[in-house]
């Protein structure tokens, strides 16, 4: 089974395993449309990387319009596994280390306020 492990800058936050084929995976790398920086990073090792857009939670979100977490490493729209192409379990809400489910539940009560 593949492990994924997750940096926040370049502070380790935690790692897990992915039940998933780990050919079929891609180590993602978090970019923030605000300020350009690569925010989160979860690393497979030996998978390709793709990029994942989400402002960092410096930046904040972009205006009013925009329904995303800021600093989140979750897909907003699908945060199951169910519904996440295979490539991309990384950044489902049931494989993230123990770690990172408190921060973003720190996230998610924020962006309600």
């Amino acid at each position: 089974m593949p492990q994924a492990s997750y940096f926040l800058g370049s502070r380790f936050a935690g790692s897990t395993d992915i039940p998933q084929n780990p050919d079929r995976l891609n180590s993602l790398a978090w970019f923030c449309e605000g300020c350009g920086e690569v925010w989160a990073r979860a690393v497979v090792e030996g998978a390709t990387w793709a990029i994942e857009l989400n402002r960092c939670e410096s930046c904040g979100p972009a205006g009013t319009w925009d329904s995303r977490v800021a600093g989140s490493v979750l897909r907003q729209w699908y945060p199951s596994a169910d519904y996440l192409m295979g490539r991309n379990q990384a950044c489902a809400v049931e494989n993230l280390p123990r770690e990172l489910l408190g921060r973003e539940m720190r996230l998610s009560l924020n962006w309600i306020r």
